[in-house]
């Protein structure tokens, strides 16, 4: 499979607008019905740093994202930086989206009461150490490097910007390569507001998931018997028999691994002497619910999408 070594760079001098915001891209164009994979990627900027505000007084920092994607990335409403209070606005898309191959962030505030001193951040995703070796797949025969920049109000920024990407292209079929090209034009479509992750009251976590944690110390634990154990986990020789179980038999033994009992109980059901961790070893297909006969069918649209009922 040939390997292309892109080396190129992004040099010109914008102006910000009246929100301080400038919009920077670059395409490059790679050669059609391949399948690309990314084995290296690194960016260096060649102003050493981005350039920072003229005004010191101003607390608000400035800051720079680059993204390098099979599409340009455009601003959504998430706020970038670490503080809410002086965050910079209009965002681009969060560094773990499926259209971002790589993306550096660069943030310039000031350390002290008497805006004297300035502090320098910088990440990048994926790291140092990934990012030599990328191993990221596109369909798209182009790239994109694109640079958002937030500064003062119609101020000149001199821009310099230097990357290396290196690309394995593979011919591909007609198949896959459409259907990669369908996705990645999908995922180019931008969110506007992201709300990944669950809430939980800090008052709930303790108990939440794990009751022992709510009371202190450990609770009392159900043991099996040999004979028990042996059937759900233990390894046995080649020659030996094992023992059968009904399928209801074991449906009521997971059901009574999952019984609900008091905070000081152990968990599980005594009787029988059935502990909660048989729940681990369910076998594939057995739970301790009905099963059905048949599947419920499956309705599509008049688009042939499946619907979700």
């Amino acid at each position: 499979m040939p390997v292309t070594r892109i080396r190129d760079s992004v040099a010109t001098e914008v102006t910000t607008d009246l929100a301080g915001f400038a919009y920077v891209t670059r395409r490059i164009n790679l050669p059609d019905n391949h399948r690309f994979t990314a084995n290296a990627i690194d960016v260096f900027c060649d102003n050493v740093l981005m350039p920072i505000k003229s005004d010191p007084g101003n607390p608000t920092p400035a800051g720079y994202q680059l993204f390098i994607s099979p599409y340009p990335v455009l601003q959504t409403n998430e706020i970038f930086g670490p503080s809410p209070t002086t965050a910079l606005p209009n965002s681009g898309p969060l560094a773990g989206d499926d259209g971002i191959l790589y993306c550096e962030k660069g943030l310039t505030t000031l350390t002290d009461v008497a805006h004297t001193q300035y502090r320098y951040l910088r990440d990048q995703f994926p790291n140092d150490v990934l990012a030599a070796n990328a191993n990221m797949t596109w369909f798209t025969d182009h790239l994109y490097v694109t640079i958002l920049i937030y500064n003062e109000p119609e101020t000149a920024v001199d821009l310099k910007v230097s990357f290396y990407i290196e690309v394995n292209a593979k011919k591909t079929g007609y198949v896959s390569l459409t259907m990669g090209r369908y996705q990645e034009f999908l995922s180019a479509q931008c969110r506007l507001l992201n709300e990944m992750g669950t809430v939980v009251d800090p008052s709930r976590t303790h108990g939440n998931t794990f009751p022992a944690w709510k009371f202190g110390g450990i609770r009392p634990e159900l043991m099996v018997t040999a004979a028990n154990a042996l059937i759900y986990y233990n390894r046995q020789a080649s020659n030996a028999a094992a023992d059968m179980l009904q399928t209801n038999t074991l449906q009521d033994n997971f059901k009574a691994a999952i019984q609900m009992v008091a905070f000081d109980e152990p968990f599980g059901t005594a009787a029988g002497r059935k502990p909660d961790w048989l729940q681990i070893f369910e076998a594939a297909g057995i739970t301790s619910g009905a099963i059905r006969q048949y599947p419920p069918p499956l309705k599509f649209a008049d688009n042939g999408n499946t619907l979700m009922l």
